[in-house]
Order: C-alpha cells, then sequence, then structure tokens
C-alpha cells in the first residue's frame, strides 16, 4: 500500500519539530543541554512512528553534523551517532543474519565496504608515516564513526525491495534536498548562530552591477560542488519519476533543486544539469511534461533573471580549468599530484608516504591513487563500471544520475557522493521487479 497523505504529513511535521528545537537551541546558544531535550523527543516520535528515524538517518546522511563537534556529547558524539545507532536498533532483528541478499544488493553493498575500508587504509596509512598528523588511536576512532554513519546503508540495501522501506527512503531523499536548499538560503544567518554551515565566494566577472558571487553548500557535507551534484541526483531520479507520475509537486521539486544548484554556482553541475536536460527533453519531446518543466524554468528566470545572471558569471573564466598555463585549475591539480607520486614511483603501489603542499586533488581517482595506490583504483573503477552497467541495462533513464556522479567523482577528491549513489541505484533497481509493479506509483503525494 502506498504511504498515505496523512502519513506524509506526520513525518513532515516531526521533521519541522526536530529542526524548530535545534534551532531554537542554537539561537539561544544552549547547545550543551541540547541532547538531553531532543534524544527524548526523538525517541518519542520513533515509537510513534518507527520509520521515522529511517527519514532522520537520510537527512542527516550528507550533512555536516549541523551542530558543531565541540557542542557534542565528549566532543564526540553529536546527533548524527545517536541517529545512526537508533536506526542500526531499528532494522536488526533475528533473521537478518540469516536473509540472503542478490547479486544487485552485494554490488551495492560493496560499494558500501569498499568506503569504510578505504577510510580505514588511508588513516592507517597516515598513522604509520606519520603524515598529516596521522594516529592509530585516531585511525581507530575514524573507522568506528564512519562504520556506525554507513552501517545503516546496509540494512536500507537489504530491505530497500520492502515497499514501505523503500517509500520512506525516497521521502527522506527529497526531504534532505529540500532542507539542504533552505540551509543554502538562511547559510549567513545559520552561521551567526553557530550551525556548521559551508560557504564560499568569488569576485564575479560578466554580471552587471554585481560584485561577487555567493556559493553555498548549506548543511552539505562538502563543498558546493558536492551540494550541487547532491540535488541535481536526486532531479535526476525526479525525472524517472515525473515521466511515470507527471504530479506537480514533483515539478516543484525539480524547481526548488534547481535554484539550490544556481546557489552553488558550480559549473560542473550546471553544465551536468544541462546535459541531463536535453536528454530528459529528447526522452519526453512528444510530451507536454518537458514543456511544463521549461515553462516553470522561464517563468522563474523572469523573476530572477539578475541573480541567474550573477550566477553564471563564473562561465566566463571557465575555459581556465582546462588550461596547462595556469596553475591551480583543476588539470594542473592532477597533474601536480602524479609528477609528485612520478618523483618516487612506489608510492603508485603504497600510496604517497609524505606530505602534499595541495592536499586535495579535486579528483576522486587521483585522489585515491595518492592516498592507497593504484590497486583500489582499479578495484572502485571495476566496481563503479559493473555498477553502471547493471543500472543503465536495467533502466536507461539512469542516466539522469548516472552522469552527475560521473562527473563529480572528476572534480571532487572524496566518495562523500557516493552514498546518494548507492541509494538511487538501489531505489532504480527495486523498484520494476515483478513483485512491485502494481504498486509502483510511489509516494502518494
Amino acid at each position: 500500500m502506498l504511504l498515505k497523505r496523512k502519513e506524509i504529513l506526520s513525518i513532515l511535521f516531526f521533521t519541522s519539530i526536530i529542526c524548530l528545537i535545534t534551532y531554537v537551541f542554537a539561537l539561544t546558544g544552549n547547545l550543551n543541554y541540547y541532547y538531553y531535550i531532543i534524544l527524548p523527543v526523538i525517541l518519542y516520535l520513533f515509537s510513534i512512528n518507527k520509520e521515522f528515524v529511517i527519514v532522520l538517518y537520510l537527512l542527516l546522511l550528507p550533512t555536516a553534523g549541523i551542530i558543531p563537534s565541540e557542542e557534542n556529547i565528549l566532543e564526540a558524539f553529536g546527533l548524527d551517532e545517536f541517529i545512526n545507532i537508533i536506526t542500526i536498533g531499528y532494522f536488526i532483528n533475528s533473521k537478518f543474519f540469516s536473509n540472503k541478499i542478490n547479486k544487485i544488493q552485494q554490488s551495492a553493498k560493496s560499494l558500501v565496504i569498499f568506503m569504510i575500508l578505504i577510510v580505514f587504509f588511508v588513516n592507517l596509512k597516515n598513522a604509520f608515516f606519520g603524515i598529516y598528523d596521522g594516529e592509530y588511536f585516531l585511525a581507530f576512532k575514524r573507522v568506528i564513526f564512519i562504520i556506525i554513519k554507513y552501517l545503516p546503508l546496509f540494512f536500507i540495501i537489504k530491505y530497500i525491495n520492502k515497499f514501505k522501506i523503500r517509500q520512506y527512503v525516497i521521502l527522506g531523499i527529497y526531504i534532505s534536498g529540500v532542507l539542504i536548499v533552505l540551509s543554502q538560503f538562511f547559510n549567513e544567518h545559520l552561521l551567526l548562530i553557530n550551525f556548521v554551515t559551508f560557504d564560499d565566494s568569488e569576485f564575479a566577472g560578466l554580471a552587471a552591477r554585481v560584485e561577487k558571487i555567493n556559493r553555498f553548500s548549506g548543511f552539505y557535507n562538502g563543498d558546493p560542488n558536492s551540494a550541487g551534484i547532491f540535488l541535481l541526483m536526486v532531479i535526476g531520479y525526479l525525472f524517472i519519476q515525473i515521466e511515470k507520475q507527471k504530479k506537480k509537486v514533483l515539478l516543484l521539486l525539480v524547481l526548488l533543486f534547481s535554484g539550490g544548484i544556481l546557489l552553488t554556482a558550480s559549473r560542473t553541475v550546471i553544465v551536468s544539469f544541462v546535459v541531463i536536460a536535453l536528454i530528459f527533453s529528447y526522452y519526453n519531446k512528444s510530451s507536454k511534461i518537458s514543456f511544463q518543466i521549461y515553462l516553470l524554468f522561464a517563468i522563474a528566470g523572469l523573476f530572477a533573471f539578475d541573480f541567474i545572471a550573477n550566477q553564471l558569471s563564473r562561465f566566463h573564466n571557465a575555459h581556465l580549468q582546462t588550461s596547462t598555463k595556469v596553475d591551480g585549475n583543476r588539470i594542473m591539480k592532477w597533474v601536480y599530484y602524479l609528477n609528485f607520486m612520478l618523483e618516487s614511483p612506489e608510492y603508485f603501489i603504497t600510496g604517497a608516504q609524505e606530505e602534499i603542499n595541495n592536499r586535495s586533488a579535486h579528483n576522486v581517482y587521483v585522489q585515491m591513487l595518492f592516498n592507497v595506490g593504484i590497486f583500489p583504483v582499479i578495484i572502485f573503477i571495476t566496481k563503479l563500471i559493473k555498477s553502471f552497467t547493471l543500472i543503465i541495462k536495467h533502466n536507461k533513464k539512469s542516466i539522469y544520475f548516472v552522469i552527475p556522479f560521473f562527473s563529480i567523482t572528476m572534480y571532487v577528491g572524496e566518495l562523500k557522493e557516493v552514498p546518494i549513489y548507492i541509494l538511487l541505484f538501489m531505489l532504480v533497481m527495486s523498484e520494476s521487479t515483478k513483485q512491485n509493479i502494481s504498486s509502483n506509483k510511489q509516494i502518494n503525494i
């Protein structure tokens, strides 16, 4: 059965309560007492609707923690860790270890294991060579925390074929996107009340009467490029759902998330957005859904022309990112890292044994090569190709979120976009199975 409107509204209400309590405590500067109130509230809401914890987990999964680490209990356990533990408790039962998983689930599970192992080996290697303040205790601590963070993904992968679980996962992803966009809009205010947010600014080049571009990522755990690609991958999934459902609320979500993308001012994300929008238009050229989407964008553009022109003005120097004559751009960072490793060829096997001045290569594959050597890179690429092949063969429209995911791996140095890819991968793979055909209308909103 579909999630009822009343059930969806209750989840939105519960989420609003959590956000309001967090905001009030941050506003009054009493975060030291925050956990004494928020944890009983969460447990109470959990007793009313146990699946609510899935939504909470997905709200916090892509965030930077929201509450500063020094305000956490013992400066270690924060809201994320408590939600993760409650989520694990929700899923664990006597049948978990006896239930088998299929090849598709195994493919997704292996990506999660890979992320955990990479964190483990990077921290262990840094501790062994004494680089980047690496210590064995910190290595152990980080691995424990990353396991707590990603372990619920194992359960979601295992139970994604259960229709109700899948519905709550979808709802959690949508609400997470909404909160990320809202946190971008109110980023400067949230910074003033000590929330963890990220922003970046740079001088504009072309837009008239504009001096600088504000680039926001809000609560997202990363830079504006990563925040933008998260929203774009969700838009890609929305495109798949819109083709099936043609519901106006999904169109509004696309418009809202597109606004969030503009706030990031990420050229990589905007180009990827144009690409998947053109592909969407091609697949729906005889449908009025494309016209409705572009009409919404046109209306929004009329009311926000100056803002859009300002954010797009970053493209005036986009060509410099591919120039080998400009220091500090993406290409030259990759070259810098590779030249650094060529000076000590054994690093291609072991990973770098000394620090580098510019720590981020802004490329997942180059960064991984630097951190742990060539063999994990080969394994990762093999796993990605296998998953890409599976998902495109299963549903060719999955290219809507595969393209953004692949593009961001070329321009960031971390694996923080992998979880959302895994979730969308599993949602699409599970939605078309025979046992779900009769209920494939998704969330009834």
